[in-house]
């Protein structure tokens, strides 16, 4: 298998702001990413991830390591305690981790989702 490379070029092509999909504040969080699949194995991607102050539920449910460049929140998993993560802090989310993100200065993440076995 063949190394996958996301280059600072494909870094800047972010996608337009959306809203979050699942608000708890107003005004409603705004995201927007550049990312890349990698094919060989399916729903495995890596790449970066803005997003605006507000309060949200997770709902991404794959296996996630986020390394944080910018930015400051808090995010606090079902029946457990509140993690505070500010730039140059990383995490690592097992799948199926729900909780409750709350972004109070605007995050960027380089992220790796995990998906399945190689094909």
């Amino acid at each position: 298998m063949k190394p996958v490379l996301f280059t600072a070029q494909q870094q800047q092509d972010l996608s337009p702001w959306e809203p979050i999909a699942s608000p708890l504040s107003e005004p409603c969080s705004m995201h927007r990413a550049a990312e890349t699949e990698i094919a060989q194995y399916p729903g495995t991607s890596m790449g970066i991830w803005d997003c605006t102050p507000g309060i949200w539920r997770r709902g991404l449910m794959q296996r996630e390591y986020c390394y944080f460049l910018s930015g400051h929140c808090f995010f606090t998993p079902d029946g457990g305690e509140t993690l505070e993560i500010k730039a140059g802090d990383s995490i690592f989310f097992p799948q199926q981790t729900h909780g409750t993100w709350d972004v109070r200065e605007t995050v960027r993440k380089a992220f790796f989702i995990m998906g399945d076995q190689p094909v």
